[in-house]
């Protein structure tokens, strides 16, 4: 059982808002559907997918032409690999857009999360062929392309970072993709050119941090989690990895100093 909420079209094909997921915390009420579409990339750009999808949901259910929150929902199912129903809702997206390449790219990257590379690349394929091809199109298809481990990756991932004309999130995003393969000192140096556009994420210097822990540079990643503290000092996710990190350190070195002391 999926723990989202089912989410329900009625006869005018809008999204409820019917607890998509089981939290406490409402959203507030009494905004339209640009705020709720800001607010859900807000929290997107700061990891928080599940309130997110909440927000993006919320500004579908007021307007269910905003292709952006279309968009920004199925991204947020994926982030959170939820990836049925990410196919569920993008297909219920391109429906009423036919040919929407941001959806047709979230779609190929559903497929791909599927396993399903050859559906994924066609799917692509099409989303580059509709007009100009958007940043998000060619991380998409970086993406793809990484999970293939092609060698055009990285010339995708440069075309999305082109396109955005150096806006810090699609460092991160590209960061991310990185990341998520393992390519810890790629996913650096991307996160860390982020950082250096924005320096108010706490997200990002965690996953910063992570990556440079990854890489045994921990001094690093523990300034990485003491930054984000220093921006939010309640952000768990900080908190956690910090402590994690300078108790793996203390462990590395009582080990050297193990060997060390036998060998001697």
């Amino acid at each position: 059982m999926s723990r989202f909420s089912k989410l329900e079209l009625d006869d005018k094909n809008k999204p409820s808002a019917k607890e998509i997921l089981e939290k406490s915390t409402p959203i507030e009420e009494g905004y339209d559907q640009e705020y709720y579409l800001q607010q859900a990339n807000e929290y997107y750009r700061k990891g928080d997918f599940e309130k997110a999808l909440r927000y993006y949901s919320r500004a579908l259910g007021i307007d269910n032409t905003l292709v952006p929150a279309w968009v920004g929902q199925v991204r947020a199912l994926i982030d959170l690999k939820e990836y049925r129903e990410a196919h569920v809702w993008v297909n219920k997206a391109l429906e009423i857009f036919p040919g929407e390449s941001e959806l047709l790219a979230a779609k190929a990257v559903v497929y791909c999360k599927l396993g399903q590379i050859k559906q994924s690349v066609a799917i692509s394929d099409m989303a580059m062929e509709q007009k100009s091809p958007t940043a998000y199109v060619w991380l998409a298809r970086g993406q793809i392309f990484l999970s293939k481990r092609g060698h055009n990756a990285e010339f995708c991932f440069n075309k999305a970072v082109e396109i955005s004309r150096d806006d810090w999130f699609i460092y991160q995003l590209v960061g991310l993709s990185y990341k998520e393969k393992n390519q810890f000192s790629r996913a650096q140096y991307f996160l860390s050119e982020a950082t250096s556009h924005n320096s108010t994420n706490p997200f990002l210097w965690v996953q910063l941090g992570l990556c440079c822990q990854e890489l045994g540079f921990y001094p690093r990643a523990i300034k990485c989690y003491q930054q984000a503290l220093e921006i939010d000092p309640r952000y768990k996710p900080a908190d956690k990895a910090l402590t994690k990190a300078k108790r793996t350190r203390w462990l590395s070195r009582l080990f050297y100093w193990a060997i060390g002391f036998f060998r001697s």
